[in-house]
C-alpha cells in the first residue's frame, strides 16, 4: 500500500497536527500507518451528521490515536502481553452516507500477515469499534504465521467491542480535531465517569431473552441488524463477559484465537481451547442458560408458553449456519434444514453442526411448554441414532461400507420428514 507524505506523531496516545492538509499519519507504535484515500470531498450533509454523539468523523491524525487506545484496551481485555506482529494500514475515504461499507482485508507476505481497514469519512461509533477490534483480534488469531487466515467468530468481535464501547467509549473514539485561532489545534480532553460496562447489556435482556448459544454461533444477517442487532450484542457481550470469568478465562480465550486459523468450524477451536471446562457444545448451551438466569434473575426452570416454544423449534430445525460454496470461498450465512445437513454435507461439515442441533434441541426441551416436548425428545432421538449408526461405521476400518452410510442417511432423512408432518398436524392455529 503506497503512503505519501507520512508524518510521525511521537508520544503514546498524542498527536501533533501541522494543520488541515496532514493526509497520514503513523502511529506512537508503528504499528497503525493512516492514510486519507482520494482526493473527492464527503458529503456535507453526512459530515454535518458527524456532529451527532452517535457518531465520529475519522482525520490521520486523531485516528492513528484512536487505534493505538483501541488496540491498548482489548490487549489490557484479553491480558496480551509482547509485541505486534502484523501492521495495520487504516485508510479514510469520503463519505457518501452515514451507512457506507467498512472493508476488512488482509495479505500474507514472507515475514508476516499485513491488514488494510478502510473506513468512511463519518461512520456511527459501534461501527467504528467493531471493525477496529475485528481487524486487532485477526492480527492477534494470525501471529503463529497459519498458511490460511483465520475467521473471527461474530459473537467475540460483537461482544468486545460493545463491551469497549460502554466502558470506555469517550477515551476510545477520538474525534476529528477541532482548530481554534492561528490554525492551531484545540486541546482533546476527556472527561468521562467510569459506569458499568454491562449496564446497558443487562436492560436488554431484562426486557428480551438473551440469544442461546446457537444463534451466537451462527448469526443470519437479520440478527446482527436493527433491534435484533442490539439484543445479538448485549448477548454476546455478556456470553464474553462470562467466557473471561471462568477460572483462565482470559487465556483460553487467546489459546482460541491462536487456534483458530487451524480449523474451518470456530467452534474445535473454541472447545479445544475451553477442553476441561466444556466437552461439548450442549455443555456451553446448559453453563449458558444458567448465566443468563443469574445476570437477568431469571427462573432457569421457567417454561415457555406454548407460541414461543412453537416458534423456538421452528428456529432450531431453520437453524441458520455458515456454508462454504468453494475451497478458497468465504463463508456464506443460509439457513438450513436437519435433513440437508445429512443428506447434502460432508461429515467434516456436517457433525459439529448436527452436535450443536442437538444442543439446541435438549435446551429447547427443558424449558419448552409440555405439550411440544415429546416431538423436541423425537428430534432429538432420530439425530442421536444417525450420528452413533454413523460413528460404528466410520471406526469399522475393514469395512467402510458407502453404500450404508447413505442407506442410513436416507432412512434418518425419511424419519426427519415423518417428524416434520407431525409438527405440521400438532401445530396449534395461529392467533
Amino acid at each position: 500500500m503506497a503512503l505519501g507524505g507520512t508524518v510521525f506523531f511521537p508520544g503514546p496516545g498524542h498527536a501533533q497536527v501541522p494543520g488541515l492538509t496532514a493526509l497520514s499519519a503513523h502511529s506512537s507504535s508503528g504499528q497503525f500507518v493512516v492514510s486519507r484515500k482520494g482526493t473527492l470531498p464527503s458529503e456535507k450533509s453526512v459530515l454535518a451528521v458527524s456532529t451527532n454523539r452517535a457518531f465520529v468523523r475519522l482525520e490521520p491524525a486523531t485516528l492513528a490515536v484512536s487505534a493505538e487506545r483501541v488496540k491498548q484496551a482489548l490487549w489490557e481485555e484479553l491480558e496480551i502481553q509482547g509485541d505486534w506482529r502484523g501492521k495495520i494500514h487504516l485508510s479514510i475515504r469520503a463519505a457518501r452516507t452515514t451507512n457506507d461499507p467498512v472493508v476488512l482485508g488482509s495479505e500474507r507476505l514472507s515475514d508476516g500477515w499485513r491488514y488494510g481497514l478502510e473506513l468512511p469519512e463519518v461512520l456511527d461509533r459501534p461501527r467504528y469499534l467493531r471493525a477496529m477490534s475485528q481487524c486487532l483480534l485477526l492480527e492477534i488469531a494470525n501471529r503463529g504465521m497459519p498458511a490460511r487466515s483465520a475467521e473471527i467468530p461474530a459473537w467475540l468481535v460483537e461482544g468486545l467491542s460493545r463491551h469497549l464501547l460502554a466502558g470506555r467509549e469517550a477515551e476510545l473514539v477520538v474525534p476529528a480535531p477541532q482548530f481554534g485561532v492561528a490554525g492551531t489545534l484545540a486541546a482533546l480532553e476527556v472527561s468521562a465517569r467510569r459506569e458499568d460496562p454491562l449496564q446497558g447489556a443487562r436492560q436488554t435482556l431484562v426486557s428480551e431473552p438473551a440469544l442461546d448459544f446457537q444463534r451466537l454461533s451462527w448469526p443470519s444477517d437479520e440478527d446482527l441488524s436493527g433491534a435484533r442487532g442490539e439484543l445479538y450484542r448485549a448477548s454476546s457481550q455478556l456470553f464474553v463477559a462470562e467466557l473471561q470469568r471462568l477460572p483462565g478465562g482470559r487465556s483460553r480465550l487467546r489459546q482460541m484465537l491462536a487456534e483458530l486459523p487451524g480449523f474451518y468450524n470456530w467452534q474445535f477451536a473454541f472447545l479445544k481451547a475451553f477442553e476441561g471446562v466444556f466437552a461439548r457444545p450442549l455443555d456451553v448451551e446448559k453453563w449458558w442458560a444458567l448465566q443468563v438466569a443469574h445476570f437477568t434473575g431469571r427462573n432457569p426452570a421457567e417454561a415457555w408458553g406454548p407460541a414461543e416454544s412453537w416458534l423456538k423449534l421452528d428456529e432450531v430445525l431453520g437453524a441458520p449456519a455458515q456454508v462454504r460454496v468453494g475451497t478458497n470461498e468465504l463463508p456464506q450465512h443460509t439457513r438450513v434444514t436437519l435433513q440437508s445437513t445429512i443428506r447434502d454435507w460432508n461429515r467434516a461439515d456436517q457433525l459439529p453442526l448436527l452436535r450443536t442441533k442437538l444442543a439446541q434441541l435438549e435446551s429447547l426441551r427443558l424449558r419448552s411448554s409440555p405439550d411440544i416436548a415429546p416431538l423436541i425428545g423425537s428430534y432429538q432421538q432420530a439425530v442421536t441414532q444417525y450420528l452413533e449408526k454413523r460413528a460404528r461405521l466410520e471406526a469399522d476400518l475393514y469395512s467402510r461400507n458407502d453404500l450404508a452410510k447413505r442407506r442410513l442417511a436416507s432412512q434418518t432423512v425419511n424419519l426427519l420428514d415423518e417428524l416434520d408432518a407431525r409438527r405440521n398436524t400438532l401445530r396449534p392455529p395461529q392467533s
